[in-house]
């Protein structure tokens, strides 16, 4: 019979017939298929289905056409889909990725914060394509499927993010601990649907958020392990989570002083850098609503826009001035800490900045 994904014959030739080419079974005259032909030769449903094809009224040289495409012309995308999709039919799915997220979750999980790498990150965690050993080996990338670091288990996306032993301690050292036992028949990609049901969208863009950047640390040791021939380092690791945490909290929290004070807008968006090989440390303040504390924020980046480190503190603020001053302190005590003497500080507050580079001591009270 007719092929409809293939438009081909799928049935063999008989031997012995006359047809060869489609132009043995179209009337020269006419123009039309030669039914009475067709019957002679033809089985009645392979028959039927070739008289559904819509033959040409206008004589025109013959051509190959892409039937995937609209155009009938062939591109790289509509290959790769339909590679894709035979590939998927012949091999069947392994129960790690035969769950598959809804889309209202995989907009939550868009919408985590986190850095745009880490989200990219958590769904190829979810779609189960990292180049794990256990994926490597599956298209012969590799000669085992063990963990590089235990070499004691199946490297799979589970195994090497939550239960191999050194993840185990990395985990620990950030206090959390959300996966259970996943040698089961749970995963991630289950565990992360589950979670954000339960949390709710505000709750589990927060702590998802978190969650993947400890995973893609994790994954980071475990790079640098294979391919630098380092040591996996635990504590490191926290401590890189940690530092990235900083960051993610400081840059939320200067949005949100941006939207809290909309008159200050234009100053708190222009950025004027120092110059080349020097740095800056900016300070801001997001006011309190009633009977609630408020946000210092410092952030120290270099001439070239990069953020080196930064600092977010709750704090009883009783005006924008009080507010203001200690964010500079609080930049302060940072440079201190980093060694850091020839630094520009900069604050939106004219009050404040006249104070802090007066001989007097600033009136911290205010």
């Amino acid at each position: 019979m007719l092929a409809r994904n293939g438009w081909r014959i799928s049935t063999p030739k008989p031997a012995n017939r006359a047809i060869n080419k489609v132009e043995d079974v179209i009337d020269a005259k006419t123009g039309q298929w030669d039914t009475q032909k067709m019957s002679m030769e033809i089985p009645v449903e392979v028959m039927h289905a070739i008289l559904e094809i819509p033959l040409a009224h206008v004589g025109r040289t013959d051509q190959l056409v892409w039937h995937f495409n609209p155009n009938g012309c062939y591109s790289v995308k509509s290959g790769y889909h339909i590679a894709l999709q035979n590939q998927s039919e012949k091999v069947p799915n392994t129960p790690e990725t035969s769950f598959k997220l809804e889309k209202e979750v995989w907009k939550v999980l868009w919408k985590m914060k986190a850095p745009n790498k880490v989200k990219n990150f958590w769904w190829h965690v979810c779609r189960n394509i990292l180049a794990t050993k256990e994926n490597l080996f599956k298209r012969r990338c590799a000669k085992d499927n063990l963990c590089p670091i235990c070499d004691c288990e199946v490297e799979t996306v589970d195994h090497m993010l939550f239960l191999c032993p050194w993840a185990n301690m990395v985990w620990f050292g950030c206090n959390i601990k959300p996966f259970g036992d996943l040698r089961g028949n749970g995963s991630a990609v289950k565990w992360t649907d589950d979670m954000v049901k339960v949390l709710g969208t505000n709750k589990a863009t927060e702590f998802m958020g978190r969650v993947a950047a400890i995973a893609w640390h994790i994954w980071k040791g475990r790079n640098d392990f294979v391919f630098k021939k380092g040591t996996v380092n635990p504590q490191r690791t926290v401590d890189s989570i940690r530092h990235m945490e900083r960051e993610i909290s400081s840059i939320h929290v200067i949005s949100t002083v941006q939207m809290d004070n909309p008159l200050n807008q234009e100053e708190t968006s222009t950025w004027r850098a120092p110059d080349v090989g020097r740095l800056k440390a900016n300070c801001d303040v997001a006011l309190p609503k009633s009977g609630k504390k408020g946000k210092a924020v410092a952030m120290l980046r270099n001439w070239k826009g990069k953020m080196m480190e930064g600092v977010a503190r709750s704090v009883h603020i009783a005006s924008s001035l009080g507010g203001e001053l200690y964010a500079i302190r609080a930049a302060c005590e940072m440079l201190l800490s980093l060694g850091l003497k020839e630094v520009e500080v900069e604050s939106d507050n004219k009050q404040a900045i006249a104070l802090s580079v007066s001989e007097l001591v600033p009136p911290w009270s205010v």
